[in-house]
């Protein structure tokens, strides 16, 4: 994807990026992330409390969406971002 490359472009060497999708593209972006020489960091699934009912009853609810956290660079020090959060 073009915008992929994009970004990967404009971010900084120890740079992250942060991706949401759904179960339709976010294995895909993963993958595309992975080939572009991102390294994923983790994935956070965002847990839906209240999702779109589906009334056709063909597939179960979706009740989540997943992000994936990938660095520019394998050698970012997680730590030294992580200390600047505030929780």
């Amino acid at each position: 994807m073009k915008w992929l490359t994009e970004c990967q472009r404009l971010l900084k060497p120890n740079g992250t990026i942060c991706v949401i999708g759904s179960f339709q593209n976010i294995y895909r972006i993963g993958y595309l992330l992975q080939n572009l020489g991102f390294w994923i960091i983790n994935d956070i699934v965002w847990s839906k409390t209240n999702p779109v009912p589906n009334f056709a009853g063909t597939r179960f609810v979706n009740s989540h969406e997943t992000m994936i956290w990938a660095a520019k660079s394998k050698n970012l020090n997680l730590l030294l971002i992580i200390k600047r959060w505030s929780f």
